[in-house]
């Protein structure tokens, strides 16, 4: 099965396979960095406010 994650460097190394050596890290950078922030900002929001950002599913909720 292929790694995801090699199949989108492939893409963004393909994309910008006609720009220098410089731009094409700085893409992936910029992609990574991206992902940090879309996975971990909100498991940071829910530490910090203590577990009170509960799901609408939940029963504590109402």
């Amino acid at each position: 099965m292929p790694n995801p994650v090699s199949q989108f460097i492939d893409r963004l190394d393909s994309i910008y396979r006609h720009y220098t050596y410089f731009d094409r890290v700085k893409a992936r950078l910029l992609a990574g960095f991206s992902t940090i922030l879309i996975v971990f900002f909100p498991l940071t929001m829910w530490f910090v406010n203590g577990g009170d950002m509960l799901p609408p599913w939940s029963s504590e909720w109402r």
